[in-house]
Formats: structure tokens, C-alpha cells, sequence
């Protein structure tokens, strides 16, 4: 079987990390808006599929590029997708009191970090290119 190319497997990558990413928003909205309580364990595994996609789609994602504050950015994706998955365990690991507040904490610390890495990249990839041009 033929391997997938660079494009291919990018876009594959951004497809799976968006449905993780809704999994993650939608698992976590229904709880705090206090939606549907009876269907508490069932949003604890969709949050936590949810982490474990994100987790795994930042480790198989590379940067070819020789910017290193773009590597170290990518790598604060990774740590981002980590925080996530300590949300999903904090969800089960305080049972039915919904991980206390903790678990809110470290989504919110993830995202800012998702969002803080998102522009950043964007910037210093067009810079490269100003700089290339």
C-alpha cells in the first residue's frame, strides 16, 4: 500500500484534530452549562476521546523547518494537548463531583496555550516568508 504524501497526511492530521477539538468543547459544555447531568460518564469519555485525539495528533504532527521558536511552539502544542489530557483525568479521578474545579483549570490552561501557539505560529511563518521574499 502507498504511503500517503506531506499534504495528504496534513490534511487527514487537521481533519482528526478538529473532530477532537469539537469533542473536547461539546464534553466540556455540557457539564458546565449543567446540561443533561444524567449523561455525566458518558461526557467524562467523550472529553477524555476527545483529549486522548488531540494527544495523539500533536505527537505525529513534524515540523520540517529550520525556525526554531516555530519547533518550540509546536512543542508548546504538545504541551497543550498533555494539558488536556490531565483535564480528562482529573473528570475521573474526582468521581461524581466533577473534578472539583481542577479539571476546568488545566482545559482553560490548554487552551490558552492552543491559542497563544496558533497565532504565534502564524506570525513567525509569515515573517519567514517577508524575510524569504
Amino acid at each position: 500500500m502507498k504511503r500517503p504524501d506531506k499534504k495528504t497526511l496534513q490534511r487527514i492530521q487537521n481533519v482528526v484534530l478538529a473532530i477532537g477539538m469539537v469533542m473536547l468543547v461539546v464534553a466540556a459544555a455540557f457539564p458546565l452549562l449543567g446540561v443533561w447531568p444524567e449523561g455525566m460518564m458518558l461526557m467524562r469519555y467523550v472529553f477524555a476521546a476527545g483529549a486522548a485525539t488531540v494527544l495523539a495528533v500533536r505527537l505525529t504532527e513534524m515540523y520540517d523547518g529550520k525556525n526554531l521558536r516555530v519547533k518550540r511552539l509546536h512543542t508548546l502544542e504538545k504541551v497543550s494537548a498533555l494539558l488536556y489530557c490531565v483535564s480528562a483525568f482529573l473528570l475521573f479521578f474526582y468521581g461524581n463531583r466533577l473534578g472539583g474545579g481542577d479539571w476546568i483549570g488545566f482545559l482553560l490552561a490548554g487552551a490558552l496555550v492552543q491559542i497563544y501557539t496558533s497565532f504565534m505560529i502564524q506570525h513567525e511563518e509569515e515573517k519567514d516568508a517577508r524575510k524569504d521574499a
